[in-house]
């Protein structure tokens, strides 16, 4: 905090912000020119099926493991399976709100696993309570 408050250089949000908008502007522009080579829905289906195998696997790991880099990476590749069934005229909206909620689930696991980190690597790891409690939750 101190390291914050006794900073000297001065961060522009609206440079940052500018920034940002002109990159997304030229992406967008350059999307328009993009084609895929040959064989458009063979590259889309292999892209989803990666996506579900990736999905299935870490949810396989996660079951018989119960470690947080994979409960991390399970959320990852939720979040691309959500993106891709947005693309679908028809996906299921109860099915996607469910899936929300995973994720959603899942980022809190992953923030109180970095937290956790965060507290063992300080000075004052005089709080094993606390992290049991981490743990716990």
């Amino acid at each position: 905090m101190t390291l914050i408050k006794d900073s000297k250089e001065q961060i522009d949000v609206r440079e940052i912000r500018d920034s940002i908008e002109h990159g997304l502007k030229e992406n967008l522009s350059n999307i328009e020119y993009y084609t895929f080579k040959k064989d458009d829905d063979k590259v889309i289906f292999d892209n989803i099926n990666k996506v579900y195998k990736q999905v299935r696997f870490y949810a396989k790991e996660i079951k018989s493991k119960d470690d947080d880099v994979k409960y991390h990476s399970l959320r990852k590749w939720l979040n691309y399976y959500l993106y891709q069934s947005k693309l679908f005229k028809h996906h299921d909206k109860v099915r996607a709100k469910q899936l929300k909620n995973l994720i959603s689930t899942l980022g809190e696991i992953h923030d109180i696993t970095v937290f956790k980190e965060f507290l063992q690597r300080t000075p004052y790891n005089n709080q094993n309570d606390f992290v049991i409690a981490l743990y716990q939750e």
